[in-house]
């Protein structure tokens, strides 16, 4: 199922190990969320709790596939969205987690051998 929010406000939350969590996302009015179970048939990855009261609509699978069917698009627009969260989530992520790492002193040069002639024509 897919959820779009009429009204109200949600928190998107992925459990990373048993004592941290990543909020993946606030929503609003206006968005949606549970396209990426929909889209793949894969169990939900994150959470989704109420910030306040929450009014909203549902859209089965069974729905989804009747509306793909008659406007291809949709498809094409719902994996654009999930394509640009997974895109934001990465440079969050990346961006949280660049603290745990330890940039080396120097690079370490590349040995590159030497290149052996090829002829273009048999001979």
């Amino acid at each position: 199922e897919m959820y779009f929010i009429e009204s109200g406000r949600a928190r998107v939350v992925r459990e990373m190990s048993s004592a941290r969590a990543l909020v993946l996302a606030e929503l609003e009015a206006g968005d949606l969320f549970g396209e990426m179970s929909l889209l793949t048939g894969a169990p939900r990855s994150a959470t989704v709790t109420a910030l306040s009261e929450l009014n909203l609509w549902i859209l089965g699978q069974a729905d989804f596939d009747e509306l793909v069917t008659a406007y291809p698009n949709l498809a094409l627009a719902v994996s654009r969205l999930l394509s640009e969260r997974l895109r934001n989530t990465d440079e969050r992520f990346l961006h949280e987690s660049s603290a745990a790492y330890i940039s080396p002193a120097a690079p370490v040069p590349a040995v590159q051998p030497e290149p052996e002639p090829v002829p273009i024509v048999p001979a």
